[in-house]
């Protein structure tokens, strides 16, 4: 199990969402992703833990830190059908 961080410095913009969407593919299965960011409001937070869900994470934690920056703290599930619908 392998542990990742990603650091944002500054304001988030449409390109930072890309970016943050395409760095959530190298992360393993039950592997650790912490994403910290200085700023954040509650409608991008809540954007980042759909992405995160939609690539098969589980949000363990999320808030602020004792130095002022937000976090979302989550791990990989193993389950990469989890999307799939079987309509019978």
């Amino acid at each position: 199990m392998s542990e990742y961080r990603l650091d944002v410095k500054g304001s988030v913009d449409l390109s930072d969402y890309g970016n943050i969407y395409e760095y959530m593919d190298i992360i393993g299965v039950n592997d650790k992703f912490t994403i910290s960011m200085d700023y954040l409001d509650e409608k991008n937070i809540e954007l980042i833990i759909t992405m995160l869900k939609y690539k098969d994470f589980t949000i363990v934690d999320n808030g602020k830190n004792e130095q002022g920056k937000y976090y979302i703290k989550a791990h990989k599930d193993s389950s990469q059908f989890r999307h799939i619908q079987i309509n019978n």
